[in-house]
């Protein structure tokens, strides 16, 4: 999410495409830093699936890049797996363990 921010910054001067990658910038680094987890990931997951939509319906009716989709998928395994051990969520709010009883027969 970083590098479409960083590239949208550099080929598109207006403002509002400034505002935009700033925000997918903001994105990638609170996802790579493990804070906010779920949050972050499921917008991420949404302005993918916008994204995508909207380049399906481009002037060439091409279907969506297979980055859109990678992004959507990966956003939506993030969302769905909550942060990682060494994330900033974890020693935050600390570690969840699943803790699987021993069964007696």
């Amino acid at each position: 999410m970083m590098v479409y921010g960083v590239l949208w910054m550099l080929n598109r001067p207006l403002e509002v495409v400034w505002f935009i990658s700033s925000g997918a910038i903001l994105l990638g680094l609170l996802l790579l830093a493990g804070m906010i987890t779920p949050i972050a990931a499921a917008i991420v997951a949404v302005v993918g699936t916008i994204s995508a939509v909207v380049s399906f319906f481009d002037v060439n009716g091409a279907f969506p890049e297979l980055s859109h989709l990678s992004i959507i998928l990966a956003a939506t395994s993030i969302i769905l797996l909550g942060p990682g051990a060494f994330s900033v969520d974890a020693r935050v709010f600390g570690r969840r363990r699943i803790v699987i009883p021993s069964r007696a027969d």
